[in-house]
């Protein structure tokens, strides 16, 4: 039986998608000629592919209910869908129909009697089943989604552990979740996830990252996933803004939950959505900086060809190596600021250690 904190989590995720018919989700493309059904349509209901995206046949395509949760698929025989029914089991009854319709840009009698002709293209869409098709980049959230998501994670007294997760774990304050205008959501049908909308210089909406918690996401294949970026749009480096503060040290760290970590102590740090990669484009808005490259333990080695390819642009930069105070493994600074009671003060004075013994290092060699 649900617990009463997951019932209202529930609530709260079926108001969401309701309000989000008029946004992201409405006017979706008519899909193939209605069949009845319930719901998701009986097992054994068939539909002709509204795309024309290449398919295997026996590929299985899965879907989620937005708020119970609870999984669907569709399977794809060569020239048509064969989609099996929703669990019974379902504890939310008319109105997880109701939610699912909502984000469907539907209303739950249509769903009901009409089933594949809302499924059917929402399957296709990209992104949402693990497939990246040649189609267009998946869709962004508005702006409001984005705003309304945020004042959730803050203020809603239902997702109150999911914010003691985010300081526990993260370390990361009200303030640096304002600040980075960091959510919890359900987006496309996927698992609920800290959303952390990603911003060019200008503050143009580009990408959004997904961390889901507390159940991964799993794609068609069966791989589970931690995180994502929104498909078809792109590496960025994350905050775009730290790239246009003032200030003459930059920290080049891993990680997008580093990077926030870092700023919310005093230091200017961005990362890369794609993780340790660097697109050479990004460099020139560091030149005239002095840039820490500062990776997890087990990037070591990546951090110095970082360095070196910085400097190789004219880049004053140097690696910062935790393992030479005694980090291993996967250990990042946030281990050292979280776990192991560094003070900003403390890494600071490391990093401008590690520039010296960088200099040392390359006069001796």
């Amino acid at each position: 039986m649900p617990t009463k904190r997951r019932c209202a989590e529930r609530q709260v995720d079926d108001l969401m998608h309701k309000r989000k018919v008029a946004g992201d989700f409405a006017g979706r493309p008519p899909g193939s000629p209605p069949r009845d059904g319930y719901f998701a349509g009986g097992a054994g209901e068939k539909t002709t592919s509204p795309s024309d995206a290449p398919l295997v046949p026996g590929e299985k395509h899965f879907f989620e209910c937005g708020v119970c949760e609870h999984r669907a698929d569709a399977t794809w025989t060569g020239d048509e869908w064969l989609i099996g029914s929703f669990s019974a089991r379902c504890p939310r009854g008319g109105d997880c129909l109701r939610a699912m319709a909502a984000e469907l840009g539907t209303t739950a009698p249509k769903l009901k009697n009409d089933p594949l002709q809302h499924l059917a293209p929402w399957l296709l869409a990209a992104g949402r089943n693990g497939r990246r098709h040649n189609a267009e980049p998946e869709a962004l959230p508005s702006e409001a989604v984005v705003a309304m998501c945020q004042e959730r994670l803050l203020n809603d007294p239902t997702v109150r552990h999911v914010r003691a997760h985010l300081v526990r774990v993260r370390g990361l304050t009200a303030e640096t979740v304002h600040r980075y205008e960091i959510g919890y959501a359900s987006f496309h049908g996927r698992p609920r996830a800290f959303w952390q909308p990603v911003r060019d210089r200008e503050g143009v909406l580009v990408t959004l990252i997904e961390s889901y918690w507390p159940r991964r996401w799993i794609d068609l294949t069966g791989k589970e996933h931690k995180a994502r970026v929104l498909a078809g749009r792109g590496s960025h480096p994350y905050p775009a803004s730290a790239l246009a503060a003032d200030g003459a040290l930059l920290v080049l760290t891993e990680g997008r939950w580093k990077a926030p970590l870092l700023n919310q102590c005093g230091f200017r740090a961005v990362t890369s959505t794609s993780s340790t990669s660097w697109d050479s484009a990004w460099s020139r808005y560091l030149v005239g900086q002095r840039v820490a490259v500062l990776y997890d333990v087990d990037a070591e080695p990546i951090a110095f060809r970082r360095v070196v390819e910085l400097r190789a642009g004219q880049i004053d930069a140097w690696p910062v190596l935790l393992s030479r105070a005694g980090f291993t493994g996967k250990d990042g600074v946030d281990t050292a600021l979280l776990r192991r009671g560094w003070s900003p003060d403390d890494l600071r004075a490391f990093i401008n250690e590690s520039r010296r013994w960088y200099r040392r290092k390359r006069r001796a060699s």
